[in-house]
């Protein structure tokens, strides 16, 4: 047994002074690994833990253009985007808002009053909405006629003069004129109505019965026309009144 620890012992001792180059077999170790290199004298340095001089330029390069880029990139155009203020900012246009209609009122000046009477119908016919007013300013003179309308020849005339004296009606005479009333029978003129409807009753209870009443306008009075509506219809309503040359349309100085 002391023996076997003996031998173990004096083995170790000798790996150990092997391994130190002490029975002369490792003791140039450094030596013979420098005569294994191949072309050991052809080996360069490239770097000792820095980048060479010509790659660090090349990397700091793109960051310092980086380091520019935010004083350099701005361009006129861009500064004047980043200025305008968004779309929801901006004000309304006029444009962009929806128009009201504004009431208006037009006055014809002072017409006949058949032309305001047919201004007023055309106005009521073409457009809707329209506000007409009409004020007599000078009232007209008329006069009311009795009479027997028209007969085809003259032979027709005086067989109806020969039944009127029959029937007891003395007071008449036949129109003769180149005229529309050519050939009538007048029983009477009047300066109103009333007097004009008791002789027409009259000749009735006689047994006239082709009589008639017609108002003949010896002086037609005057009126003045107001509309009143939008600007929209402004042009509308001066093209409807271009019918009665006489109405120019001007706006109203009293409402």
């Amino acid at each position: 047994m002391r023996v076997l620890v003996f031998v173990l012992v004096l083995a170790n001792l000798l790996f150990l002074a092997w391994a130190q180059g002490l029975l002369g077999g490792t003791a140039n170790q450094e030596a013979s690994r420098l005569h294994q290199q191949i072309a050991a004298d052809q080996i360069r340095i490239v770097s000792r833990d820095t980048p060479p001089e010509n790659s660090r330029q090349t990397k700091e390069t793109p960051l310092d253009d980086e380091k520019k880029a935010p004083e350099t990139s701005e361009t006129p155009d861009s500064a004047a985007v980043a200025e305008k203020p968004a779309a929801s900012e901006q004000p309304a246009t006029p444009a962009a808002t929806e128009k009201k209609p504004v009431d208006i009122c037009l006055t014809t000046g002072e017409i006949s009053q058949p032309e305001a009477e047919r201004l007023e119908k055309r106005l009521s016919a073409r457009l809707t909405g329209v506000r007409i007013e009409r004020t007599v300013t000078t009232p007209g003179r008329s006069s009311y006629w009795v009479h027997i309308p028209p007969l085809a020849t003259k032979k027709d005339a005086e067989s109806k003069s020969e039944e009127l004296r029959s029937l007891g009606v003395t007071e008449f005479f036949i129109m003769q004129d180149n005229g529309p009333n050519n050939r009538a029978i007048s029983l009477g003129l009047f300066a109103n109505k009333d007097g004009a409807t008791a002789l027409l009753e009259s000749l009735r209870a006689k047994g006239v019965r082709s009589a008639r009443i017609a108002e003949r306008v010896d002086k037609p009075g005057t009126a003045i026309v107001k509309i009143r509506t939008v600007d929209t219809q402004r042009e509308a309503v001066t093209k409807a009144a271009s019918v009665v040359p006489a109405a120019k349309l001007t706006p109203c100085k009293n409402r």
